[in-house]
């Protein structure tokens, strides 16, 4: 399912921008492209570079900021959080944006791919969305934390799904039923990344 340096090449080019400044960079699973999220002069977006750092692609689209972004396991699809409270969900062999996933009703502030495929997008608005980025619906809303949503993670085995934020905890949700199943105080700093 991985697209190869081949389909990659054969995706129609967006207009490479002038970089103004990076929020966020993040490799592939397998190392061999790098997704960056930009601000850019005109626009901000996405580009997926090799490696070795020669560019690939530039994708845009989003009403407002990127914050965030990443690569699906099987590298065919790609997540942006924005500003604009939406998540873009951008398929790689088709070349253009699939989904807009709408929901939050604040800054979209971290996105992330679980191994099984699903996708978790965590935002101001103290929620965190779980998705099925194939088909554009919503899994699970999960909403007992009390401060803005800063960081998530899945875990390898896909079954559990933390999250922090800054009312000073990290929560432990279940990924089979929404259900939070442990709760972590953090005291004397914030949580930013898992």
């Amino acid at each position: 399912m991985r697209l190869t340096e081949a389909e990659l090449i054969d995706i129609p080019s967006y207009e490479m921008v002038y970089f103004v400044q990076v929020n966020q960079c993040t490799f592939s699973r397998d190392s061999q492209l790098l997704l960056t999220e930009y601000g850019a002069q005109k626009q901000d977006g996405v580009g997926i570079f090799y490696k070795s750092g020669q560019p690939v692609k530039t994708f845009s689209g989003h009403q407002n900021v990127i914050k965030t972004c990443a690569f699906s396991i099987q590298r065919d699809l790609l997540a942006t959080g924005s500003w604009d409270y939406t998540v873009g969900v951008w398929n790689l062999r088709r070349a253009g944006r699939t989904f807009i996933l709408e929901g939050h009703k604040g800054n979209v502030s971290c996105v992330a791919f679980s191994g099984i495929g699903m996708l978790a997008s965590g935002s101001w608005d103290k929620t965190i969305h779980v998705w099925d980025p194939r088909k554009g619906f919503l899994i699970f809303l999960l909403k007992e934390h009390y401060g803005r949503i800063t960081a998530l993670s899945f875990s390898m085995d896909s079954i559990l799904l933390a999250t922090a934020a800054e009312d000073e905890t990290i929560r432990v949700w279940d990924c089979e039923d929404g259900k939070c199943k442990k709760v972590l105080m953090v005291t004397y700093f914030q949580a930013f990344s898992i």
